[in-house]
C-alpha cells in the first residue's frame, strides 16, 4: 500500500498537471474571443501587478526576518526588483512619459514588459540551480543578505540602464509568424528551466512556499507561451489574458507566503503556550526548576518574541530578544525597573495595569504600548501578552512582547492607499456620470412634434457612455417643379459606433455633429452618407473604428396627400441593421439594403445604394442599432432577427411611442436581469 506521503505527492502532481491543462484549454477558448481593451486598461493591470509585486516582496522579507530562511530572502528581494521594473514598465508605456525615452512608446510596451519578465525568470532559474547544487554537493552557501541584495540591485539597475540608454528595435509584432510575438519564447524557456530545477529540488513535495512557487512557474510559462506569444496587436485578447495571468502568478506566491507566515505564527503561538505552561509548573519543585532551567533558557533564546518575568516592578528574567529590543545587554536588562524602559506617555497605563494584575483583578491580558530604547529617543511599538503566576512563593508577572512597529507602519500605509483608491474610484464615477449627462444632452428630443409624422426615439448606453445615436431633421418645404406647391420632407437616422466606452462616445459626437451640419444641405441620402464617410475618416482611422449608420428620408406629396402613393420613403444603409416596415394591414417587410460603415473610406469611393418604398397613413418604419437583435439572456441566446420581427408584427399601431415601448419591453423581458453588453437605440416613425 502507498504511504500517506506518496499519496500526498501524487495529489500535488495531479494538481500541477490539471493547472497546465486548464491553461492550455483556456488558450483555445480565449483564441476565439475578441477582447480589444485600451491603454487605460493596460495601465490599470500593470498598476495592480506593480502593487502586488511590491506587497509580495515586503511580506516575504517580513517572513524572512521573522525566522530567517534563504528562500524568503530571495523571494522578497526578487519581487522588490520586479516591482521596480513593473513600475518602470508602467511609467514608460504611459503617454505622459513617452518623450523621455529613445524607443517609440508603442514598441516600449512589449519591450519594457520583457524587462521584469526576464529579470524574474533569470532570478528564479538561478535560485533553482543554486538550491539544487546546495542540496546535492553541500558546498558553500551564499546566503549572506548583503550578497543577495547586491545581486538583485545590480540586475535591476542593468535592466533599467538598457531600456533607458539604448534605442531598441521598434518592430515587436511579426504578423507573418504563427506566433506574432515569438520573442516571448525567451522568458518562457527560462521559466521552464527554472521549473525543471524546481522539480529536481523536490522541496515542493512537503514545503508550502515551494508548492505555491510551482503554481506560479506553471502560470508564468503559460502567460508567455502560448498566450502572449499569440498576441497579434497591443491590447487584444491574448495580450489582456497574459497580463491577468501575470497578476495570478504574483497572487500564487502571495498565497504561499501567507500560508507559510500563518504556520510560523501558529508555531510561535504554540511555543508561547507551552512556555507559559512550563513556567507555571516550576512552582511544584525547586529542584525540578533548577534541573530544567537550562532547557528553558535555550528555548527562550530561540524565540523571536521578547519573554520576561517581573517582580516588584523590576525585570527578574528576560530573554535575548527582549534585551535586543530595548538596546540593553542581558546584564543591564536583569534588575532594571520597568519605568525606565516604558515610554513616558504610556507609563500611567502600564503602572495601573501592573498594580491591578498583581492584585488579581480581571483585566485584559493583551494590549499595545511603546517601549523606550536605551538611547532615550527611539520608541518601539509592541504587543504584550501577560499573566500572573506564583514563582518561588512570590507573585510575579510573566509575558511576551512582539515588536509590531513595522507591521503598524505597513498597516497605516495600506489603509492610506485604500482610502486613496476609494477616493479616486469615487472621482472616476462622478466624471463618468457627468460624461453620460453631457452625451445624452447631445441627442435631440425623443418625440418631435411634426405634422405628417409621429416619431419616438430611445437610446441607452451599455455603460456610462456609449457609441449609439439617433438624429432627425425636418426640411423646409421643397418643390419638384416651380409650379408645384411645397412638399414637406423629413430625415431620420440611427448610428452605432464600433466599440464601447469613451472612445466610441467621442466618435458618436463627431458623427452627430457631421450629420446635423451636412443634412441641412439637402444633398440626398446617397451623397449625404458619402460626405459623412469622408469626414469621419479623419477621426476613425487612428483607432480603426467605424460607424454603422442608417438614414431615411420621408417626403410627402402635398398634391396627393390623401392617396396611397402620397408618401415616399427613400432609405440608405451604411452597415447598420436593415430598416423594417410594418404596414397598416399588419404585414412586415425588411428593406434589404446595406453598405460600407462610415469612417472606413470605401463608401465615399464606391457610393451607397438606396431603396424607395411608397407608404400609406398608419404605416411604420422601425430603425434600431444591433443592440436589440444581439441582446442576450441567461442562456447566452441572442434576441435575434426572428424575435425582433415577431415583436414588430404583434406590436400596437396606435402611435409610435407605444410601438417603441412594446419592442423595448419584449427585449428586456427576454434578457431578464442580465446586464446589457451593447448600447441600444430604437426609433419608430409612423406616417
Amino acid at each position: 500500500m502507498k504511504s500517506d506521503k506518496q499519496t500526498f505527492t501524487q495529489q500535488r502532481v495531479v494538481i500541477y498537471l490539471a493547472l497546465a491543462a486548464i491553461l492550455l484549454l483556456g488558450y483555445f477558448v480565449f483564441y476565439t474571443i475578441r477582447w480589444q481593451s485600451t491603454a487605460i486598461t493596460h495601465t490599470l493591470m500593470e498598476a495592480i501587478a506593480t502593487f502586488l509585486a511590491l506587497f509580495v516582496g515586503v511580506i516575504a522579507l517580513i517572513r524572512h526576518y521573522s525566522r530567517k530562511r534563504f528562500i524568503f530572502l530571495l523571494i522578497g528581494s526578487m519581487f522588490l526588483g520586479t516591482a521596480f521594473l513593473d513600475g518602470f514598465h508602467l511609467t514608460v508605456t504611459s503617454s505622459l512619459f513617452g518623450s523621455y525615452f529613445l524607443t517609440a512608446p508603442p514598441s516600449m510596451i512589449p519591450q519594457s514588459w520583457l524587462a521584469s519578465r526576464l529579470f524574474l525568470a533569470i532570478i528564479l532559474l538561478g535560485m533553482g540551480l543554486y538550491r539544487y547544487h546546495r542540496n546535492n554537493t553541500k558546498t558553500i552557501r551564499f546566503t549572506h543578505e548583503l550578497f543577495v541584495y547586491t545581486i538583485i540591485m545590480g540586475l535591476t539597475g542593468i535592466s533599467i540602464f538598457v531600456f533607458t540608454s539604448f534605442s531598441l528595435p521598434r518592430r515587436v509584432y511579426y504578423a507573418d509568424q504563427f506566433f506574432p510575438r515569438y520573442v516571448e519564447f525567451i522568458p518562457a524557456t527560462i521559466f521552464l528551466l527554472a521549473l525543471i530545477a524546481h522539480v529536481a529540488n523536490k522541496n515542493w513535495k512537503h514545503n508550502d512556499i515551494d508548492h505555491w512557487l510551482f503554481y506560479a512557474l506553471i502560470i508564468q510559462i503559460g502567460l508567455h507561451v502560448p498566450f502572449m506569444a499569440s498576441s497579434g496587436q497591443l491590447f487584444d485578447t491574448m495580450f489582456n489574458v497574459a497580463h491577468i495571468l501575470k497578476i495570478a502568478g504574483y497572487l500564487s506566491i502571495l498565497v504561499g507566503l501567507l500560508i507559510s507566515t500563518y504556520h510560523l505564527f501558529k508555531q510561535a503561538e504554540d511555543s508561547n503556550r507551552q512556555l507559559y505552561q512550563e513556567i507555571s509548573e516550576r512552582k511544584q519543585s525547586e529542584a525540578e526548576l533548577q534541573r530544567s532551567e537550562e532547557k528553558y533558557r535555550t528555548l527562550m533564546d530561540n524565540i523571536q518574541d521578547g519573554v520576561f518575568l517581573i517582580h516588584d516592578g523590576k525585570l527578574f528574567f528576560a530573554n535575548d530578544a527582549f534585551a535586543d529590543m530595548i538596546g540593553y545587554s542581558m546584564e543591564e536588562t536583569i534588575g532594571i525597573h520597568i519605568q525606565q524602559i516604558v515610554a513616558p506617555e504610556d507609563w500611567e497605563l502600564i503602572a495601573n495595569r501592573y498594580r491591578q494584575r498583581i492584585a488579581g483583578e480581571d483585566i485584559p491580558p493583551e494590549y499595545e504600548f511603546h517601549l523606550l530604547h536605551k538611547n532615550g529617543q527611539a520608541r518601539i511599538l509592541v504587543n504584550i501578552h501577560v499573566g500572573r503566576i506564583i514563582y518561588r512563593e512570590q507573585v510575579m508577572i510573566i509575558g511576551t512582547l512582539k515588536d509590531i512597529t513595522e507591521a503598524k507602519r505597513l498597516e497605516l500605509e495600506l489603509r492610506s492607499a485604500y482610502q486613496n483608491l476609494k477616493r479616486l474610484n469615487s472621482q472616476l464615477k462622478d466624471e463618468l456620470t457627468l460624461a453620460q449627462e453631457i452625451q445624452q444632452g447631445l441627442l435631440p428630443p425623443t418625440n418631435p412634434k411634426w405634422k405628417h409624422l409621429d416619431i419616438a426615439c430611445f437610446s441607452t448606453p451599455a455603460s456610462e457612455v456609449g457609441g449609439d445615436l439617433y438624429a432627425y431633421h425636418p426640411f423646409q418645404g421643397l418643390k419638384s417643379k416651380k409650379t408645384d406647391p411645397l412638399n414637406p420632407k423629413y430625415g431620420i437616422a440611427v448610428g452605432d459606433v464600433s466599440g464601447k466606452g469613451s472612445a466610441s462616445a467621442l466618435i458618436m459626437a463627431v458623427t452627430l455633429a457631421s450629420f446635423q451640419s451636412m443634412v441641412k444641405q439637402n444633398m440626398g441620402p446617397e451623397a449625404l452618407l458619402q460626405s459623412m464617410d469622408t469626414t469621419l475618416m479623419a477621426y476613425t482611422r487612428k483607432g480603426k473604428s467605424n460607424c454603422a449608420f442608417v438614414y431615411v428620408e420621408v417626403e410627402v406629396d402635398s398634391q396627393a396627400e390623401n392617396s396611397s402613393t402620397a408618401i415616399t420613403a427613400k432609405m440608405v444603409n451604411a452597415g447598420c441593421l436593415m430598416p423594417i416596415i410594418k404596414r397598416v394591414d399588419g404585414s412586415v417587410e425588411w428593406v434589404e439594403i446595406g453598405g460600407i460603415p462610415l469612417g472606413v473610406g470605401l463608401g465615399a469611393e464606391l457610393g451607397y445604394e438606396s431603396a424607395t418604398r411608397q407608404l400609406s397613413k398608419g404605416d411604420m418604419i422601425v430603425l434600431t442599432s444591433d443592440g436589440v437583435v444581439e441582446a442576450k439572456n441567461n442562456a447566452k441566446e441572442m434576441f435575434g432577427f426572428d424575435r425582433f420581427k415577431a415583436a414588430v408584427q404583434i406590436g400596437p399601431q396606435s402611435n409610435a411611442l407605444e410601438m417603441l415601448t412594446h419592442i423595448y419591453t419584449e427585449t428586456t423581458a427576454f434578457t431578464g436581469d442580465i446586464e446589457p453588453h451593447d448600447d441600444l437605440t430604437i426609433v419608430v416613425v409612423q406616417i
